[in-house]
């Protein structure tokens, strides 16, 4: 497969994947703003900003905290890569650099979207009724990832679709536990009301509610950090996507022999990153600190995207690339860095 058409398919998926978040954090903090009137509503739509690494954006304009512009900030603006229009522009460009490696049906999902969001009035839906704006994008991207997996071969193209999802989504997780989680283990908060926020950010309270464990940090960590079974875990999506990577570097053949005696650098971070998460414990992460233990982890996130872009995609991204950050297309979407 051609470099350009595997990276293409890689940032599909981290596309994919930060679009139903996002539209997660906004629906999530917009109830949140409105039902806890004793709530502090700028720091809830400042931690929104953070856990979507889009506050120095939103600052950069010297805008002050107001929910209705960070709503419209993070929905409708095309100006930064980050936007829910953004996102969705994106995701369609890429989907159609690779219709030959695709099924048509993955294909006329991702566009149906693109179609029906850019024919709708978007401000009107944000202005008077949010949450069926955010249903509407989250159960779209819910249903793209299904029509993938349903309609397309597992080979190669499906391989990076996913690895970039599950990247993302790794990234994604950890953010929340570095911003909102932190905030509520700092401040000793127990109780299913308190943390049900940050369990519905990671599309998690369901999983939580049904393993019966206590809702503390040391219970919601344990599904969102290390849990084997839950697909949106950090160590689940870390485990797929070094499953993935090694299948790649195999030629798809699931033969160890074929591994190369020395592994490239990609499989071996990310062999390393799930050693951890694999053998980790709760313990240990709240004694090191949620906040510090987040940052570490996006600095290996950070690495492992450097050495998957100089193995998978032939070019090496700039130092300050940050793993969380969408990729910015220039204005003809196709003039991206090789």
């Amino acid at each position: 497969m051609l470099a350009r058409l595997a990276e293409d398919l890689y940032w599909s998926g981290r596309y994919l994947e930060r679009l139903q978040h996002t539209a997660r954090v906004l629906d999530v903090t917009t109830e949140t703003a409105l039902t806890s009137p004793r709530a502090d509503e700028n720091a809830i739509w400042q931690r929104a900003l953070g856990t979507l690494v889009l506050e120095s954006t939103y600052r950069e304009r010297k805008e002050h905290l107001d929910g209705a512009k960070i709503a419209a900030f993070c929905v409708m603006d095309t100006s930064h890569p980050g936007s829910i229009s953004s996102l969705i522009r994106a995701l369609r460009e890429n989907v159609r650099q690779v219709r030959e490696l695709i099924s048509s049906e993955l294909w006329e999902s991702v566009n149906d979207l693109y179609l029906r969001f850019y024919a709708s009035n978007v401000q009107r839906d944000l202005d008077e009724h949010p949450a069926q704006l955010y249903a509407f994008v989250k159960n779209a991207a819910h249903a793209i990832v299904g029509v993938a997996a349903e309609t397309m071969s597992r080979d190669d193209a499906t391989r990076f679709f996913e690895l970039g999802i599950n990247l993302e989504r790794t990234g994604t997780t950890n953010r929340v536990i570095g911003t909102e989680a932190a905030v509520l283990d700092a401040a000793g908060d127990t109780g299913l009301e308190a943390w049900s926020p940050v369990l519905r950010v990671c599309a998690a309270r369901d999983a939580f509610v049904r393993s019966g464990q206590q809702a503390d940090t040391r219970g919601v960590l344990g599904l969102l950090l290390y849990s084997a079974v839950f697909p949106r875990s950090v160590r689940f999506a870390v485990g797929t996507a070094e499953e993935h990577v090694r299948l790649l570097l195999r030629g798809g053949a699931s033969d160890d022999r074929t591994i190369p005696e020395q592994e490239p650098l990609v499989a071996r971070r990310l062999g390393l990153l799930r050693g951890r998460l694999d053998f980790g414990a709760v313990e240990d992460l709240i004694a090191v600190g949620l906040a510090p233990s987040a940052t570490a982890m996006e600095a290996d996130l950070r690495e492992i995207h450097r050495a998957l872009a100089e193995r998978f995609f032939h070019h090496a991204p700039g130092a300050d690339l940050q793993v969380q950050e969408v990729r910015a297309l220039e204005p003809d979407w196709r003039k991206d860095v090789r």
